[in-house]
C-alpha cells in the first residue's frame, strides 16, 4: 500500500473519530448549553446539519479552483482547522441562531473532507487498481468510527468528565491533530501515472 495512504489513514483516524464524537454529542451539548429538552436539542442539531450541508453544496465547486491554485494538502489542512474552530466555538454560543454561524466553517470542512482526499488518492495509486484503493479509503472512514464507538465511552466518562461541552472540545482538538497530519500529505508526481 502506498505510503501516502498510511499518512492519510492517520489523518482519517483523528478526523472521523472527531466527527463521530460531534454527531453523538451535539444533542446532549444543546441540552447543557441551551437548556433544551431532548426533542428541542435534537431539532437544533438537525438545524445545524441542514446549515452545514447547505454550505457544503455551495462551496464544494469553489474548492476546485482553490485546490488547483494552492494545493489539495493546504486547502484540506486549513479546512480541518476551520472545522476545529467551529467545534471549539459551538459550546460557548448560547443563542440558537448564532450557534449556526460556526456551521459555515464546518460545511467548508465537510466539503473538503468529502472531496479532496479522493482526488489526492486518485493521483498516487495505479489506475488499474484505483477501485481497490478507493475501497481501502472507505474502510479508513469506517474503522475510526468503530474505534470511537468502542473507546470513547470510557474516555467520555473519565477525561471530559461526562460533560458534552468537553466532548466537543475534545473533538475540536482531534481536528487540530488531523490538520497537522494533513500537512504531511505529499502527492508525488512520479506516482501519478502507471508505468507505460
Amino acid at each position: 500500500m502506498p505510503t501516502f495512504l498510511w499518512k492519510l489513514g492517520a489523518v482519517y483516524l483523528f478526523q472521523w473519530y472527531a466527527l463521530f464524537v460531534y454527531w453523538q454529542y451535539i444533542t446532549p451539548l444543546f441540552k447543557s448549553t441551551l437548556g433544551y429538552s431532548t426533542s428541542e436539542a435534537a431539532s437544533q442539531s438537525a438545524r445545524m446539519s441542514l446549515t452545514y450541508n447547505i454550505v457544503t453544496m455551495v462551496v464544494a465547486l469553489g474548492l476546485v479552483p482553490l485546490t488547483l491554485r494552492f494545493g489539495g494538502k493546504r486547502i484540506y489542512s486549513y479546512s480541518l482547522v476551520g472545522t476545529a474552530i467551529a467545534l471549539f466555538s459551538i459550546p460557548f454560543i448560547q443563542d440558537p441562531l448564532l450557534v449556526l454561524v460556526p456551521m459555515v466553517l464546518f460545511g467548508i470542512g465537510w466539503a473538503a473532507m468529502m472531496g479532496i482526499p479522493y482526488t489526492m488518492v486518485s493521483k498516487v495509486v495505479p489506475q488499474e487498481r484505483r477501485g481497490v484503493y478507493m475501497g481501502i479509503l472507505n474502510m479508513m472512514i469506517v474503522i475510526p468510527m468503530g474505534i470511537e464507538t468502542l473507546t470513547f465511552g470510557p474516555i467520555y466518562k473519565y477525561l471530559p468528565g461526562g460533560n458534552a461541552v468537553n466532548a466537543m472540545l475534545f473533538a475540536g482538538g482531534f481536528f487540530v491533530i488531523a490538520a497537522i497530519l494533513a500537512m504531511r500529505l505529499n502527492v508525488g508526481k512520479a506516482k501519478t501515472v502507471i508505468d507505460l
